[in-house]
């Protein structure tokens, strides 16, 4: 079962693994997190510094939710976080 889920992209949002919590999903592992999020910096990067065209930028993202996607997982029950 494919469960869809939103992500902001860019130098303010918020880390993906902390947007996917949110949504009750996670990457994983701290590995893929750390590489995904890296990944997502630098496009950010580049794209501030006029290194990347906003289309350029907008197909590398693209390219990098190709690589989300099948990483993405529920959270586990125990990592839920308790309704306030």
């Amino acid at each position: 079962m494919t469960r869809s889920f939103s992500l902001s992209m860019g130098a303010l949002a918020d880390d993906i693994e902390v947007q996917l919590r949110q949504q009750g999903l996670t990457l994983g592992s701290r590995s893929d997190a750390d590489r995904i999020q890296r990944w997502a910096n630098e496009i950010s990067s580049l794209g501030i510094h006029g290194l990347l065209t906003e289309a350029e930028r907008d197909r590398a993202r693209k390219r990098l939710l190709k690589e989300i996607r099948p990483l993405v997982r529920p959270l586990p029950a125990h990592a839920l976080p308790l309704p306030s």
